[in-house]
């Protein structure tokens, strides 16, 4: 059984190693969480919540994850906005991700990053706004200013919802029995004004991530480092940074706020055992995206856009139902981290 370094703190969180990067490339609030009966994974138990979550340390550094069965609602992103004299163009706002309502059973998955059920639900990211400029056509300005185009709203992540059951097996690297995500897209940024008087576009807001609802009685068994048995992973969306007002009197754009991660809730009455190192039982994350930046004001006289704050993250659940086992074996493996 795993023995785990003690020598983190007050709350005796281990010294974790966080040389691997998150499975998206995106920082965020941490969820708030909460995890019910829960059962100990390897030679010790640990709930944590809240900032200093090693969120790095458990999740695969997998940047196009898969599954032997595949559930996939994702949407598509938006389009950005042309760069035209005056007034440049609005991006498109992302699609939304669709619902996932299915179940799976007896499947054995090998390879890296390879789960055996990968349920995904992504929203696209909105597209960004385009140029304003100034029309100068010698030795006349035509149009003296230039706007530029506001960024398109992020897609919201879709709900999912997946019963499990029979046997689950994953053997590669950064393999899960269930890895289940709905990532919210990112707000479009808005275009850069530049003329006479310049201003920038406005960012838009981050898509909100969907639920994940998942009920398991299978048999989960994974075998390699990072492989959790269950991953559930559900998270906002970046707000939109303002654009850049650019001339002799420039005014940059407004960010916008990011999206909220959804809620997770798990109920597991199965068996779940892992074999590999930061291999957990159960890993649940819910994360708010970051707040979009205020573009910059450059001229005479020139004046900064806002930015706005981050999102929060949401509430996990997680059940351990009569007849529910859960085993570790590697080093910072737990049973349940949420």
């Amino acid at each position: 059984m795993a023995q785990h370094d003690q020598t983190g703190g007050e709350l005796g969180i281990p010294a974790w190693p966080f040389e691997k990067p998150m499975l998206r490339p995106r920082a965020a609030a941490p969820s708030s969480a909460r995890a019910k009966h829960l059962l100990m994974g390897g030679a010790a138990l640990a709930v944590l919540a809240g900032a200093g979550l090693p969120n790095a340390a458990h999740a695969a550094d997998c940047t196009s994850p898969t599954g032997q069965v595949v559930f996939d609602q994702n949407g598509g992103g938006g389009g950005d906005g042309g760069d035209y004299p005056a007034q440049g163009g609005d991006g498109d706002g992302g699609d939304a991700g669709g619902t996932i309502n299915t179940s799976a059973s007896n499947i054995a998955a090998g390879g890296a990053c390879k789960s055996a059920v990968f349920a995904t639900s992504n929203g696209g990211d909105g597209g960004d706004g385009g140029l304003g400029f100034t029309l100068f056509i010698p030795p006349f300005v035509i149009i003296p200013v230039g706007f530029g185009g506001d960024g398109g709203r992020g897609g919201d992540g879709g709900d999912i919802y997946l019963t499990t059951s029979g046997t689950l097996s994953a053997s590669g690297e950064g393999g899960h029995g269930v890895h289940a995500q709905s990532l919210a897209g990112d707000g479009g940024d808005g275009g850069t004004g530049a003329g006479v008087y310049g201003e920038g576009g406005d960012g838009k807001r981050g898509g909100v991530g969907g639920d994940i609802t998942l009920t398991n009685s299978a048999t989960i068994t994974t075998a390699s480092d990072k492989g959790q048995g269950i991953f559930a992973h559900t998270s906002g969306g970046y707000g939109g940074s303002g654009g850049s007002g650019l001339g002799i009197g420039g005014v940059g754009g407004n960010g916008d706020g990011a999206g909220a991660g959804g809620a997770i809730n798990i109920d597991h009455s199965g068996s779940i055992t892992t074999q590999g190192r930061t291999a957990n039982g159960i890993l649940a994350l819910s994360v708010g995206g970051f707040g979009g930046s205020g573009g910059a004001g450059g001229g005479l006289v020139a004046f900064g856009g806002d930015a706005t704050s981050a999102g929060d993250g949401g509430a996990i659940d997680v059940d351990i139902l009569a007849g529910g086992s859960i085993t570790t074996n590697g080093q910072f493996s737990y049973g349940v981290l949420a």
